[in-house]
């Protein structure tokens, strides 16, 4: 995964945001992955949360079934999710 996230912090970077503002980790949790999600993010005082979506399904299908990235906005207030694929 570490590419992808290079990828992605490159994309943001070109876009304005300041590699100093950009925070990255990879987050191994046994259980509620949600809930440890957003606790790091609450904790940390992040402002954005980026997840990725299968590639398999639509953003619309993917709203419908109350997926990962859905089930973390309805879990989070004061905060950016943004669901990239």
């Amino acid at each position: 995964f570490r590419p992808y996230m290079e990828e992605a912090i490159q994309r943001m970077t070109d876009a304005v945001v300041k590699r100093k503002k950009i925070s990255r980790g990879f987050l191994f949790a046994r259980g509620n992955n949600i809930q440890k999600i957003v606790e790091t993010a609450v904790l940390g005082k992040f402002g954005t949360i980026v997840v990725g979506r299968r590639e398999a399904a639509t953003f619309a299908q993917e709203y419908i079934r109350g997926r990962f990235g859905e089930t973390i906005i309805k879990s989070i207030d004061n905060m950016a999710v943004w669901i990239v694929s």
